[in-house]
């Protein structure tokens, strides 16, 4: 009874593969088996910044968690790091303890990121990709609970290749999606005009810069030296976009911000939010 619980949970995860609700499917399902306090997850291109493309953690932690690790600390974490080796890593589910030495709580990445998000301990999975790409989902802990446990990591290793399977069909889904309407236009392009454009109909100028840095990985703090405004504003502008997008969280701003990539060649120079709107609608 209970494997067939697990197997209809996966199926269910599994029929969204694709879909703007994968990763929060995904995300249910591991949880109703492994407690954890964060789930993300980031698109690793080569040797620079990594692309956060999920996480569940409340906009008021966002600058606590993403920001201030695209800051920077991302280039020590040990995982990034498995991702850039000259031998082709391998896929797998990890724990921290695989990777960090005697040494680790005098790191600088501990130092510098550990510490200060209050993290103590994380496990996950890493998902090679063809052409020097990965996918690494984190689940993390603070310091309010206990270690992941033995049984813990049994559960993510006998699910891993299951779990792997789905994040690479996911990811070429998304990939095909994105191309498929310009065989001319790379990724990159396709990104550039995505950040250009998105919700250009719905939010002020101003408004729509505030998102884009956001989407960028920029904290309040950069946001507002950037624009040359106070922080207090740049939390206004926040608030307008999450009121005005209907969403409550970075991980429903990056899942909208996907889903309107789909519509950039269709939009041309509109807003793509647009074209998802009136489908949603």
């Amino acid at each position: 009874i209970i494997m067939k619980d697990i197997l209809d949970k996966l199926a269910h995860v599994s029929t969204s593969i694709g879909d703007i609700g994968f990763f929060e499917k995904l995300t249910s399902f591991l949880k109703s088996h492994i407690n954890f306090d964060r789930l993300s997850v980031d698109a690793v291109f080569g040797d620079v910044r990594p692309i956060p493309i999920y996480d569940n953690c409340p906009p008021e932690e966002y600058d606590i968690y993403t920001a201030r690790y695209l800051k920077g600390p991302y280039k020590l974490d040990p995982i990034w790091q498995y991702c850039q080796q000259q031998d082709k890593p391998l896929s797998k589910s990890y724990a921290m303890d695989d990777f960090h030495t005697e040494s680790f709580k005098k790191s600088k990445f501990y130092k510098d990121y550990y510490v200060q998000t209050e993290v103590i301990d994380e496990v996950g999975f890493i998902c090679i990709l063809e052409e020097n790409r990965a996918l690494t989902l984190s689940m993390v802990r603070r310091r309010n609970q206990r270690l992941f446990s033995q049984a813990d990591m049994e559960f993510l290793l006998a699910y891993e290749k299951i779990i792997i399977a789905m994040l690479t069909s996911h990811w070429r889904v998304l990939n095909r999606k994105l191309s498929s309407e310009s065989h001319t236009r790379n990724i990159n392009d396709i990104l550039d005009t995505g950040l250009e454009t998105f919700a250009k109909s719905i939010l002020t100028s101003k408004e729509q810069k505030v998102a884009i840095l956001i989407l960028q990985g920029n904290d309040n703090k950069n946001i507002a030296q950037l624009m040359d405004i106070t922080i207090g504003t740049v939390k206004n502008h926040r608030k307008a976009i999450y009121r005005k997008l209907d969403i409550t969280t970075y991980a429903e701003l990056f899942s909208l911000f996907l889903l309107s990539l789909r519509n950039v060649e269709k939009a041309v120079s509109a807003d793509p939010m647009v074209l998802v709107e009136n489908k949603e609608s």
